[in-house]
Protein backbone atom coordinates (compact mmCIF):
# COMPACT_ATOMS: atom_id res chain seq x y z
CA UNK A 1 0.00 0.00 0.00
CA UNK A 2 1.15 3.50 -0.82
CA UNK A 3 0.13 6.82 0.67
CA UNK A 4 -0.48 8.66 -2.57
CA UNK A 5 -1.24 12.07 -1.21
CA UNK A 6 -1.35 13.94 2.02
CA UNK A 7 2.11 15.32 2.71
CA UNK A 8 2.49 19.10 2.88
CA UNK A 9 4.95 19.29 -0.02
CA UNK A 10 6.99 16.98 -2.22
CA UNK A 11 10.14 18.98 -1.41
CA UNK A 12 11.39 17.03 1.63
CA UNK A 13 14.06 18.68 3.77
CA UNK A 14 14.17 16.51 6.90
CA UNK A 15 12.80 13.26 8.30
CA UNK A 16 13.00 11.61 11.71
CA UNK A 17 11.13 9.18 13.96
CA UNK A 18 9.96 9.87 17.50
CA UNK A 19 9.76 7.46 20.46
CA UNK A 20 6.15 6.57 19.53
CA UNK A 21 7.25 5.48 16.03
CA UNK A 22 5.64 8.49 14.35
CA UNK A 23 7.52 9.72 11.29
CA UNK A 24 7.92 13.49 11.09
CA UNK A 25 8.64 14.95 7.67
CA UNK A 26 9.84 18.51 7.29
CA UNK A 27 9.11 20.15 3.96
CA UNK A 28 10.11 23.31 2.13
CA UNK A 29 7.00 25.46 1.92
CA UNK A 30 4.48 22.84 3.07
CA UNK A 31 5.24 22.80 6.78
CA UNK A 32 5.36 19.53 8.62
CA UNK A 33 3.75 16.13 8.10
CA UNK A 34 3.36 13.40 10.73
CA UNK A 35 2.67 9.82 9.66
CA UNK A 36 1.57 7.58 12.53
CA UNK A 37 2.42 3.86 12.76
CA UNK A 38 -1.15 3.16 11.54
CA UNK A 39 -0.45 5.42 8.50
CA UNK A 40 -2.66 8.33 9.60
CA UNK A 41 -1.31 11.47 7.95
CA UNK A 42 -1.50 14.79 9.81
CA UNK A 43 -0.23 18.05 8.34
CA UNK A 44 0.87 21.01 10.43
CA UNK A 45 1.14 24.54 9.11
CA UNK A 46 0.57 28.13 10.21
CA UNK A 47 -3.17 27.55 10.75
CA UNK A 48 -2.59 24.91 13.45
CA UNK A 49 0.37 26.43 15.27
CA UNK A 50 3.56 25.84 13.28
CA UNK A 51 5.55 29.09 13.04
CA UNK A 52 7.21 28.52 9.64
CA UNK A 53 6.35 26.50 6.52
CA UNK A 54 10.01 25.90 5.66
CA UNK A 55 11.43 23.21 7.94
CA UNK A 56 15.18 22.54 7.81
CA UNK A 57 15.64 19.91 10.55
CA UNK A 58 13.72 17.49 12.78
CA UNK A 59 15.06 16.28 16.16
CA UNK A 60 13.19 14.24 18.79
CA UNK A 61 14.39 14.92 22.35
CA UNK A 62 14.67 12.75 25.46
CA UNK A 63 11.44 14.17 26.91
CA UNK A 64 9.33 13.13 23.92
CA UNK A 65 9.16 16.55 22.29
CA UNK A 66 10.10 17.16 18.67
CA UNK A 67 12.27 20.16 17.82
CA UNK A 68 12.13 21.66 14.35
CA UNK A 69 14.66 24.02 12.85
CA UNK A 70 12.93 26.56 10.66
CA UNK A 71 14.07 28.83 7.87
CA UNK A 72 13.08 32.18 9.38
CA UNK A 73 11.73 31.69 12.91
CA UNK A 74 14.30 29.77 14.94
CA UNK A 75 13.12 26.62 16.69
CA UNK A 76 9.61 25.25 16.89
CA UNK A 77 9.00 22.69 19.66
CA UNK A 78 6.13 20.20 19.26
CA UNK A 79 4.68 19.04 22.58
CA UNK A 80 2.03 16.52 21.56
CA UNK A 81 -0.44 18.76 19.78
CA UNK A 82 0.97 22.17 20.74
CA UNK A 83 3.80 24.10 19.09
CA UNK A 84 6.01 26.52 20.98
CA UNK A 85 8.18 28.81 18.87
CA UNK A 86 11.52 30.00 20.20
CA UNK A 87 13.97 32.50 18.80
CA UNK A 88 15.94 35.30 20.40
CA UNK A 89 18.46 37.44 18.54
CA UNK A 90 20.41 37.72 21.79
CA UNK A 91 20.89 33.95 22.03
CA UNK A 92 20.85 32.42 18.55
CA UNK A 93 23.38 33.50 15.96
CA UNK A 94 20.74 33.36 13.24
CA UNK A 95 17.06 32.47 12.82
CA UNK A 96 17.85 29.82 10.20
CA UNK A 97 18.26 26.58 12.17
CA UNK A 98 19.77 24.06 9.75
CA UNK A 99 20.52 21.26 12.21
CA UNK A 100 19.67 20.26 15.78
CA UNK A 101 21.38 17.74 18.04
CA UNK A 102 20.58 16.67 21.58
CA UNK A 103 23.87 15.35 22.95
CA UNK A 104 24.36 12.46 25.35
CA UNK A 105 25.01 15.10 28.04
CA UNK A 106 21.57 16.60 27.41
CA UNK A 107 22.80 19.76 25.69
CA UNK A 108 21.11 21.04 22.55
CA UNK A 109 23.37 22.12 19.70
CA UNK A 110 21.82 24.29 16.99
CA UNK A 111 23.55 24.70 13.65
CA UNK A 112 22.57 28.05 12.19
CA UNK A 113 23.34 29.89 9.00
CA UNK A 114 25.96 31.91 10.92
CA UNK A 115 27.52 29.39 13.31
CA UNK A 116 26.76 27.24 16.31
CA UNK A 117 24.52 27.91 19.32
CA UNK A 118 24.49 25.60 22.35
CA UNK A 119 21.76 25.40 25.01
CA UNK A 120 22.44 23.67 28.32
CA UNK A 121 19.09 23.05 30.07
CA UNK A 122 20.85 22.06 33.32
CA UNK A 123 22.30 25.58 33.54
CA UNK A 124 19.42 27.22 31.62
CA UNK A 125 22.10 28.92 29.55
CA UNK A 126 22.44 29.61 25.82
CA UNK A 127 25.84 30.33 24.29
CA UNK A 128 26.78 31.41 20.82
CA UNK A 129 29.81 29.24 20.32
CA UNK A 130 32.76 31.50 19.67
CA UNK A 131 35.63 29.49 21.15
CA UNK A 132 36.65 28.32 17.71
CA UNK A 133 36.73 31.18 15.23
CA UNK A 134 36.45 29.04 12.08
CA UNK A 135 32.83 28.32 13.03
CA UNK A 136 31.88 31.99 13.37
CA UNK A 137 29.79 33.08 10.41
CA UNK A 138 29.81 29.57 8.96
CA UNK A 139 26.64 27.71 8.01
CA UNK A 140 26.39 24.55 10.14
CA UNK A 141 24.57 22.01 7.97
CA UNK A 142 24.78 18.75 9.96
CA UNK A 143 25.48 17.87 13.61
CA UNK A 144 26.04 14.26 14.73
CA UNK A 145 27.37 12.67 17.90
CA UNK A 146 29.35 9.46 17.53
CA UNK A 147 29.71 6.48 19.89
CA UNK A 148 32.64 8.18 21.65
CA UNK A 149 30.55 11.32 22.32
CA UNK A 150 32.48 13.40 19.81
CA UNK A 151 30.42 15.95 17.92
CA UNK A 152 30.81 16.05 14.13
CA UNK A 153 30.06 19.43 12.57
CA UNK A 154 29.55 19.66 8.81
CA UNK A 155 29.68 23.17 7.37
CA UNK A 156 28.67 24.83 4.13
CA UNK A 157 32.16 26.09 3.24
CA UNK A 158 34.72 25.25 5.94
CA UNK A 159 34.75 21.45 5.67
CA UNK A 160 33.99 19.23 8.64
CA UNK A 161 35.08 19.51 12.26
CA UNK A 162 35.11 17.12 15.18
CA UNK A 163 34.62 18.50 18.67
CA UNK A 164 36.51 16.22 21.07
CA UNK A 165 34.39 16.59 24.19
CA UNK A 166 36.92 14.97 26.54
CA UNK A 167 39.69 17.30 25.39
CA UNK A 168 37.47 20.34 24.70
CA UNK A 169 39.16 20.90 21.37
CA UNK A 170 38.42 20.81 17.64
CA UNK A 171 39.97 18.90 14.78
CA UNK A 172 39.28 20.28 11.32
CA UNK A 173 39.13 18.35 8.06
CA UNK A 174 39.28 20.59 5.01
CA UNK A 175 40.28 20.22 1.39
CA UNK A 176 43.99 20.63 0.88
CA UNK A 177 44.63 22.57 -2.31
Amino acid sequence: DYIREGIGSNWITAINEDSKKNIFIGTWGGGLTKISPSRVVTNYNISNGLNDLKIRSVCPDAEGNILFGTNEHGVSIFKGELFIGYYSENEFLNAQIWSILETSKGEFWFGTNRGLTIYDPKKNKVDAFSKFQKLEGTGIKILKEDSENQIWIATDAQGIFTYLTKMITFISYIVNL
